[in-house]
Order: C-alpha cells, then structure tokens, then sequence
C-alpha cells in the first residue's frame, strides 16, 4: 500500500474539527444535525494539497437543532479515519457564517516555519515531492462521512458520500483559444497569483497555468495580463507571496506559451534601482514592483514598474524554438526608461497602462502626465495633460490611455477647472503624437479615475472593431454600512456621437451570499470584440465575504446580461480578463502594381485584415532586403518606396520590374507579402531622379535649384531621421548614418532620391 506523507495540520484547523467543550449556561441539548441537499447526495472535491486551505474548499452549511443548541462546531467523521493511508478530507468551521469548508488531505511534505528561512532548491523539492505525489494518485477515492456533536451526546447527521477527483492536469482540446483568461490577484498574504480559463461552453477550469506547470504560479499580487506574439505576459507586484506554501512564486513578470501554457522564463527583478530597500525571499530587493505591460514590436517589449519602464529584448529565432530552455534565452531586459529620480518617493514614477502606437508608447503616470516615449531610440520625447494654471486650477493628473478602432489614442484625465472637479478625454494622432481634440464629461456620464496606492489597470476600455470607448464608475450602487453608496455604472460612447448623459449598465442591487447582502464590481473590465460584451466581475465584498464571486458578460450595446456565473467560493481577487489572439494579419487584394511616369500611393490599411480585429493597429515595414533592382537588362534601381504611416509611396526610376517585401505586424505577430511592381516604357523615365536636380553619388548628396526648401531623410520604414535647410542653390550635403537604405525628399516638391550607405 502506498504511503503517503501528512503535513502537521495548524492549530486554527484542529480547533475548528475538535469542537468546543459545552459551557455552563441553560442552553438547550443538541437534538438533530440537518444537512442541506446536494446532487446526488455525493460531494466531488478535486485533489489539491490539503494545506491550500480554501483553495478546493466546498462550502457546506450545516443546521443544527434547536437555535440555541449549546454547540458551536461539529466533528466530521469518516469511515477512512482509521485507514493505513488516512482520511480523504477534513473539514474547517467558518465561524463567519456557520459553514463547513471541506478540504482534501495533505499529499507530500511540508516546510515547517517561513518558507522564506529556505533556500529555492528545498522549496522546490518540497513542492515537486507533493504535486509529484498527487500527479501519479490517479485513481478518486471515496468515503462515506457523517457529522457527529461534541458534546457527547452521540447525535449524528445523515451520512453522505465524499469523492476526491485526481488533479486533471490535461491540456484543453482548444489550445485556450476560444475561451477567456481570468487573471486572479489571488490572496494576499496566503497564496501567488494564478490564472483560470472559462471555456467557451462556459465551464471555469481553474489554475490552468499551474496545471500545465505543477508547483509553479506567477508573483504575488497578479494585476496585469496580455497576449503579445502568441505568448502569454503575466505581471504580479512582487516575485512571490511567503504564505504561498505550495506555488513557487514566479516572479514579477511570467512568459509562458499562450497556446499550451507551459512557462517559458520569468524574472524576479525588473526594475534597476531598489523601490523601498525591503527584502523579499532569499534576501531578494524589491526591484520595480510590477505594473502593466505592452508589446511594442515582435522583438520588443515594455514592462511598466513603480520607478519607470524597462525594455525587454526577444531574439525572435530563439523564441520560436520548441524547446523551452533555448526559448528562455531570447529574452533579456535591457533599458530603463526612468520616469522619476530615485531619490523621489516610493511611487513618484510609477507607471500605469500603455499603448502602443508603432512610431510611439504611450504611458500613464502617476504624478509625470501621459508619456510619449520613441520606441526606436527608447526614449521619452514629449509628455501630454492639460496644465490649468495656478491656485485653485490645478494641473490635470492622467488616468487611463486606450487605443479606438480607428487607430486614435484617447487618454482620460481627471482636473480641477474653477473650483469644479472634471473628467476629460483627450484625441492623440497615432502617428505624429499631437493632440487632436478633447471633450469634458458630462455631469452624468461618471468618472474616470486609477487607484494608484494599490494599482490596477484602470475602467476605461475600447472595442478594437466598432469605435467605441467604455468606461466604469465602480462601486457599491447602493447604500451598505461597509461599502457605503456609490454608483455601479458602466458608460459606453461611440466616438463621434453625442457624449453620454446615463451609464448604458448599471449593477444595481444583485443578491450577494444571500438575498440580504449585495454585489459590488470588482477587478478591471474588459471588452470581448468576439461576442460584442463586456466581461465584468463582481464580489460580495468587506473582508470574508470576498470568497463569493461571480462574472457577467453584459451586451456591448444594450447593457442586458446575457450571462454570468458564480465561481467557486474561495478569495480569488479577479484583477482583468485577457482574451486569446488567435490569428495572424492577411494581406488582401494586393497583387501586382504597374507604374509608368507618375508616383503611386498605395494605403496599405485598405489591404490587410485581422480577424481578431485592430486593423487600424497594424504596424507595416519594407524589408530592407527588398529587391528594388531592375529584373531586365539593367541593374540600376528601378523604384523609389517609402513607407510612413501605413502609406506606400512608389517613385518610377527606371524601367523594369522588382519585388517589394512588406511586413505587417499585428499583436506581434508579423506576415510577409511580396508585392510585384512593375515601370513600363515611358519617355524620360531612366532619368526621372535626375531632372529633380538632385543626385547621390561618391557620399555626397548635391542640390541644385532648390535654396530654401526643406529635405526630409527617411530610413526604410518612413521615419523621418533628419531634416535639412537647402542653404544655397548648389548644396551638397554627406550623411553620416548606419549603412542602410534611405529617402530624401524635398518637402515644397515632389522631388525624391532614393540612397544606400
């Protein structure tokens, strides 16, 4: 018979399960122990370790008989407590509200004291010995189990059946591709961050990241989650929770593979500069808590902290690798984009959501306005907000950045105007970084605000389809002498409408534990462009209470529920919901292009399609290994291509054909498209870049007729890296850049030379 190894229960545990001896008042004896009805008269467990606590706990309320029995908890019995491997499950009594928590008994060993007093390799093996021992115990067991008083008098319950399902640690047919990601914050204190995944049957598969990888979990405190290049980004604020006995915790940022789950390399320490000189397990420093994250190209990725942002690196051959440990490799962070001086206090950089643009990152701050940040030299360039003046106008503090369907930046900011608190949206153009407009909420359109003493990503979303924004005023929306009373709102606003006087949605007063107690919003919302709805959770609330927990999904038009469902009881903390990216950018209806004299135009947005939507997000690029080189009889180049905000630029140079290689990224996914481009015969065409009275040659760039004009120099991608003033009418300029492949054209023309260095 196997053996199985038993942690010492703590003592909360064994006092709960031994009773309380009967006092000396006139309290009635016990008569009878009721037990409320469940399916089957069967109670199903799953098999975790029993030292969870309320991890696979199932809450079971028992009466007893009369009122005011003179007992205040019972004993549960099994017909396995005298077995050689032991009982199957225990029960913790929640004086809360009078309930039973049944839990499942230990497997493997327990580190006795702090688990921070040991080094990782013991942590580890003591975890891999229990999730070891539980992997290979396949087989449900089952128990009849009764309860008894502890007061002597020998009154029972009925009996019942228990049965303890192994853990199923097989990876879902969908690849989590169809379903939602619920990222949990998980209880602090007691347990680091996980992940489940409702399918799209709607069944809730619970810790599906620790599924896939046994004794392993995120940070402590999970609050960010994204999907960037088909792999899943998970940030928590710190690199593990010491009450987490069981889950080594995985560290302020977790890669894992988006479609099978299994981790790929995580990182303790993101930051450079220590935050507030605490230490963390094995003597760690608490370097840049962790904030949000955004993917910024295929090869590069933001991580947001509480001093700033750091870069890190993917080497994209490596990280195609099946083999995890080689994948592992490609990422490194690089970096630190410095939001605030060290010396400033704890949270004075502290970074909130970020967009990205392309050309530019937009990040929130928390005292240091909207961020534009130049992701090619990873650099700050500008920084966007409204400054109102002085006394009582004061400046406005940023809240939350999204980006629209159309591809516009929207940034929400909260200021003071005479006296009178107001929320503001602001319009960015993507491409230049340059305010558009701005709109102030009405009075009944609610508030736009980010809780920056214990962060989360804030309310304020966009539909990557319809151009739409939604926002959230969370709170209780009714009166509770905990909570208080404030409004349950969600508001939605079609860009281009009139703004919002009501929220579309409210929560209203929906039963909590019972009909006498309510729900409340909890977590950050997020919109499913798939089904057109707002995911959305809420609790119970106000201390043990938050164990009750349900999810809705809300029409993204109407505000009616379509659906919601409870979780399992236990204190999950819901941070975001995170939705998979399946496919990959088409190119469509882009084939061959004829030129004769004339330059071309192409917008590459009227040629490109996502079916997860975001079109109007795609970041295109020529290849510099693009074939711009005649196919005939000549080797000279043929066409000039410039690239700049999604619009292709075709100059005929000579004639002939070419191949022109674009790419097109999406979420961090990129597809090539070879464009075929064709110069016919036209007069005058060999020596089109000529009669500009521009030429390249020897290095040096020469000008002639042209003084007071302006050249624009770009790389291969349309970014412009320099201009110049035409100084007299022979300017001769040489450039001095990386070897590549690059543009000058005269702004107040149509004039363009095309150069390589």
């Amino acid at each position: 018979m196997k053996k199985l190894y038993y942690p010492i229960l703590p003592a909360a545990i064994l006092l709960g399960m031994a009773g309380i001896p009967r006092s000396a008042s006139g309290a009635s004896a016990i008569t009878s122990i009721l037990l409320p009805e469940f399916e089957g008269g069967e109670l199903i467990l799953d098999a975790y370790p029993a030292m969870e606590l309320m991890y696979n706990a199932y809450p079971m309320k028992v009466t007893v008989l009369p009122e005011d029995a003179n007992i205040r908890s019972l004993r549960l019995v099994t017909d396995l407590d005298d077995d050689p491997e032991g009982p199957i499950v225990k029960a913790n009594y929640q004086k809360a509200d009078k309930t039973y928590e049944f839990v499942t008994t230990p497997f493997g060993t327990l580190l006795q004291g702090n688990p921070a007093n040991y080094t990782e390799e013991e942590r580890r093996e003591s975890m891999w010995n229990s999730y070891d021992e539980l992997s290979r115990y396949a087989a449900a067991r089952s128990c009849t189990a009764w309860f008894e008083a502890t007061d002597g008098s020998g009154v029972k319950s009925d009996s019942f059946i228990v049965t303890v399902m192994p853990r199923d640690r097989q990876p879902l047919s969908d690849n989590y591709q169809q379903g939602t990601f619920w990222l949990n914050e998980e209880w602090f204190g007691h347990t680091n961050g996980s992940i489940n995944y409702i399918t799209s049957g709607n069944e809730v598969k619970y810790r599906v990241f620790e599924s896939q990888n046994p004794g392993e979990a995120f940070g402590c405190t999970s609050q960010y989650g994204m999907i960037f290049g088909d792999r899943l980004y998970v940030m928590s604020k710190q690199p593990s929770d010491n009450g987490d006995r069981y889950r080594f915790g995985g560290g302020r940022l977790v890669i894992a593979d988006a479609r099978t789950l299994k981790k790929i390399v995580s990182f303790d320490e993101i930051g450079t500069t220590p935050g507030n000189g605490a230490t963390g397990p094995n003597g760690s420093t608490m370097m840049g808590d962790g904030r949000a994250c955004v993917g910024v190209r295929a090869d590069k990725v933001y991580i947001g902290h509480h001093k700033g942002i750091r870069v890190l690196n993917i080497d994209l051959e490596k990280a195609a690798s099946q083999n995890y440990a080689i994948a592992a490799s490609a990422f490194t962070l690089g970096k630190e984009i410095k939001v605030a001086d060290d010396e400033k206090g704890l949270y004075e950089g502290q970074v909130g959501n970020m967009v990205c643009s392309g050309p530019y990152v937009f990040a929130v701050t928390q005292s240091n306005g909207l961020l534009v940040i130049d992701t090619e030299k990873d650099e700050i360039v500008g920084n966007l907000g409204t400054p109102l003046g002085e006394g009582t106008n004061k400046a406005y503090a940023v809240q939350g950045v999204v980006r629209s369907a159309d591809g516009h930046i929207w940034f929400a900011e909260r200021g003071v105007d005479n006296g009178k608190t107001i929320t503001r949206l602001v319009e960015v153009d993507p491409f230049d970084a340059m305010v558009l407009n701005s709109y102030i909420l009405p009075e009944g359109a609610g508030n736009i605000t980010t809780g920056w003493g214990a962060w989360r990503s804030t309310n304020f979303i966009a539909s990557k389809k319809k151009n739409v924004l939604y926002w959230a005023s969370v709170g209780s929306g009714y009166q509770d002498e905990i909570l208080g009373s404030s409004p349950g709102f969600i508001y939605r606003w079609e860009i281009g409408n009139d703004l919002p006087e009501n929220p579309y949605f409210s929560l209203g007063k929906r039963p909590g534990k019972d009909e006498n107690t309510f729900q409340v919003p909890y977590a950050t919302m997020g919109y499913d462009d798939r089904t057109d709805e707002i995911v959305f959770a809420t609790t119970h609330g106000a201390s043990y209470n938050y164990r009750y927990e349900w999810i809705y999904r809300i029409d993204g038009i109407t505000g009616e529920i379509h659906d919601y469902q409870q979780l399992r009881p236990y204190f999950w903390f819901p941070a975001m919901p995170i939705f998979p990216d399946r496919y990959a950018p088409e190119f469509t209806a882009l084939d061959n292009v004829k030129l004769g004299l004339n330059a071309e135009e192409i917008n590459l947005y009227d040629h490109i399609s996502d079916l997860d939507g975001g079109e109007n997000h795609i970041v295109f690029r020529l290849d510099e290994n693009s074939d711009t080189e005649s196919r005939t009889s000549s080797k000279e180049d043929i066409v000039e291509a410039t690239l700049l905000n999604g619009k292709l630029t075709l100059n005929p140079v000579a004639e002939g054909e070419c191949k022109l290689r674009l790419l097109a990224e999406s979420n961090g996914k990129v597809v090539a498209h070879e464009l075929l481009v064709t110069v016919g015969n036209a007069t005058g065409i060999q020596n089109a870049s000529c009669s500009y009275g521009l030429n390249y040659s020897d290095g040096m760039i020469s000008a002639k007729g042209l003084e007071g004009c302006t050249a624009n120099i770009y790389d291969i991608n349309g970014r412009v890296i320099e201009s110049q003033i035409i100084s007299t009418d022979n300017w001769e300029y040489i450039p001095d850049y990386f070897k590549g492949l690059y543009i000058l054209r005269i702004n107040e023309t149509s004039h363009a030379i095309k150069f390589k260095l």
